[in-house]
């Protein structure tokens, strides 16, 4: 749920009536997850990942200038299989 301080209340409940935190996708529908950290991301990831079946690869990204970890898109050495979507 929302509690944004700029945002007015009709918007804030609108956004809010949006908000289903009970919903699970089916196993084998696609959905883009907006997470608020990469912990939370990197937790639904490897749920996902874990669940498919097949290799898993890893792929080593490369940094071209000065960049810290956290500001960083994804890991270093980034894991997926054959079958998986991947957004950055």
């Amino acid at each position: 749920m929302c509690s944004g301080n700029d945002l007015p209340d009709s918007k804030l409940k609108m956004l809010n009536e949006r908000v289903h935190p009970e919903f699970s996708p089916a196993e084998n529908d696609f959905f883009v997850y907006l997470t608020t950290t990469n912990d939370l991301a990197d937790m639904i990831n490897h749920s996902r990942l874990s669940a498919l079946k097949g290799k898993v690869y890893d792929f080593a990204g490369t940094i071209d200038g000065t960049f810290e970890e956290r500001n960083l898109p994804t890991h270093e050495i980034y894991n997926s299989s054959l079958v998986r979507r991947s957004c950055f």
